[in-house]
């Protein structure tokens, strides 16, 4: 676990800042579906295995992970809202979904960050709010940026089950690259 943290410090820089006021569960939620969870799976996907078999709750480890790297202090009280779920897609991928706590929502609030295929060539992606109000959009999240794949389902875990089988077929229409350098021949792929 020290080793993932010292790469994911290294390579990000993330841990050097500290929120200037303490972060409450919902920007800790953003913090781990946008930062930690992509540089955690994508960055190392063998050490993603590891950690899994180290732990009988992923959920409070990812949890601690992003306390720690954003300089949040854990709260026990909010540990038990990152909820992990591991599950079958349709088309027999394994897949590994942390839940976030149900808050109002409001522009790219994530509801689930899910990892497909996370043995083999992982993919991650993130159900989160729309801006168009009462809606949902699918986002696939590479080290190199975010693709919007369009408006996504109800924020149910059994509707994103069915969702992910097919989101690997589907365009980004919409990106954000925050880090270029770090594209790769999926992120070219999603920029069709």
């Amino acid at each position: 676990m020290k080793r993932v943290i010292r790469w994911f410090l290294g390579k990000t820089g993330f841990g050097k800042r500290k929120p200037a006021v303490p972060m409450d569960i919902y920007d800790l939620a953003r913090v781990c579906a946008y930062e930690v969870m992509p540089r955690l799976v994508l960055g190392m996907p063998e050490r993603l295995q590891e950690w899994r078999s180290k732990t009988s709750q992923p959920g409070v480890m990812l949890y601690a992970m992003t306390c720690m790297l954003s300089g949040a202090e854990p709260d026990s009280r909010q540990v038990s809202q990152f909820v992990w779920h591991t599950l079958q897609l349709e088309d027999g991928r394994e897949c590994l979904i942390i839940q976030y706590p149900t808050l109002e929502p409001c522009s790219s609030t994530p509801y689930f960050s899910a990892v497909v295929n996370p043995a083999d060539q992982p993919e991650v992606y993130v159900l989160s709010a729309s801006p168009e109000p009462g809606q949902t959009s699918l986002l696939r999240l590479t080290l190199a940026g975010q693709y919007n794949l369009g408006p996504g389902p109800v924020a149910r875990l059994e509707a994103l089950q069915t969702a992910l089988s097919e989101a690997r077929h589907l365009e980004a229409v919409d990106c954000t690259l925050k880090s270029p350098e770090l594209a790769t021949s999926v992120d070219a792929g999603l920029r069709r």
